[in-house]
């Protein structure tokens, strides 16, 4: 059960952007290109945050780097970088929202000490419920130890838990300790997503019954049915793209135990396993007679299964197949050198990414979901 939320400051709650003084000092690209190779992105900035220096320190430091006639404009630069650090849009209104229904918020945030002249204006200290700044502690993210420092100070329970962070190794930081870390990329809809999740477990196993499901469904219509244990393999990517998260292995694993149960009584006895990043779902006999005896079969696999059985099938066929499903279909060239076309269907319940390539006589296919299909593009 999801009690707290832990948030990043920089560049979750607040922008973080040097251009901002940068851009107001500096003449030249040169000048930028120096003081922010310098100042920036230099061990003075990362001892700052460790609490090592003083953000003042640090213009005595990297002055013996900087030509001399920038020295001024170093200077304002390390006085006045934090006029860059503003509130992001919408962050104001979901850090009040989950205070109104009764969610404990926290700050866990690598910076100097200067964070006491900016973070306060907007989010005063006082309405939060606990703040660890990384100076304050002489420890920064991702080292394991600032995590559990949070949790002991506020007496907190790891799986109780939402960490929200814009970086991985920072996310992957908090998973080592059980909480639940996700990364923010532009939307706040993240944590109420995981809140969901982790607060209802239905929420992913519904999706996760309805793969399994899918692909016995389609193991079906290529091989018939048989009365017979089923063996369906998964990553730790895409059970993590189903649940929304990004958790490790063990958190995985953790989760999937209770899976069994929810699925029971039209499944059978489900058992999940792993073996390094890979899930294997063992599905009992009386699970695929279900499917086949209960369920209606897919017809639209069925008809494409039949078309892709002949030698004689060309992409034309296929093309037409999905345009006798509806008329909102995409289907579009790949040149990623593992499939030729994309076809998909933009207004139905169907989500899957069908990737086909012709080899020799034969074409082949690949259904994806469409966040596996995204991991495949890059």
């Amino acid at each position: 059960m999801i009690k707290n939320v832990i948030f990043d400051m920089g560049q979750v709650l607040m922008s973080f952007d040097p251009n901002v003084i940068m851009d107001r000092v500096c003449e030249t690209k040169e000048e930028k290109t120096i003081i922010d190779r310098e100042l920036f992105q230099s061990p003075e900035w990362i001892m700052g945050d460790k609490g090592e220096i003083t953000n003042a320190m640090r213009y005595d430091l990297v002055r013996p780097r900087v030509p001399e006639y920038l020295w001024d404009k170093l200077k304002e630069c390390v006085e006045n970088w934090c006029i860059c650090m503003k509130p992001l849009a919408g962050a104001i209104p979901t850090w009040k929202k989950l205070k109104r229904e009764g969610y404990r918020v926290y700050v866990l945030s690598n910076a100097c000490d200067r964070f006491y002249d900016y973070f306060p204006g907007s989010f005063p200290l006082e309405e939060w419920d606990g703040v660890v700044v990384s100076s304050d502690v002489k420890l920064i993210k991702p080292d394991k130890a600032i995590y559990e420092l949070i949790l002991k100070k506020y007496d907190l329970v790891a799986d109780e838990c939402i960490f929200l962070d814009d970086r991985t190794e920072n996310i992957q930081g908090a998973n080592t300790v059980g909480m639940h870390g996700i990364r923010f990329e532009g939307s706040y809809d993240v944590i109420w997503k995981e809140i969901a999740r982790q607060n209802n477990p239905e929420y992913g196993f519904r999706r996760m019954e309805n793969s399994l499901v899918d692909l016995i469904k389609e193991e079906q219509a290529k091989l018939g049915y048989r009365r017979e244990m089923i063996h369906l393999y998964y990553p730790l990517s895409t059970l993590n793209h189903f649940f929304e998260t990004d958790g490790s292995t063990e958190q995985m694993q953790s989760y999937l135990d209770g899976f069994g149960a929810f699925v029971r009584e039209r499944l059978g006895e489900v058992a999940v396993s792993h073996k390094g990043d890979r899930f294997c779902f063992q599905i009992p006999e009386e699970g695929s007679a279900y499917v086949h005896e209960k369920m209606r079969p897919n017809e639209f696999i069925q008809k494409l299964v039949d078309l892709l059985g002949s030698h004689q099938t060309d992409m034309e066929q296929i093309f037409s197949l999905f345009r006798e499903q509806s008329d909102e279909v995409l289907i579009e060239p790949i040149e990623n050198g593992e499939f030729d076309y994309l076809c998909r269907f933009t207004d139905s319940e169907d989500e899957y990414y069908y990737c086909f390539k012709q080899e020799g006589r034969h074409i082949i296919y690949h259904r994806f979901l469409p966040e596996d299909y995204k991991e495949i593009e890059r």
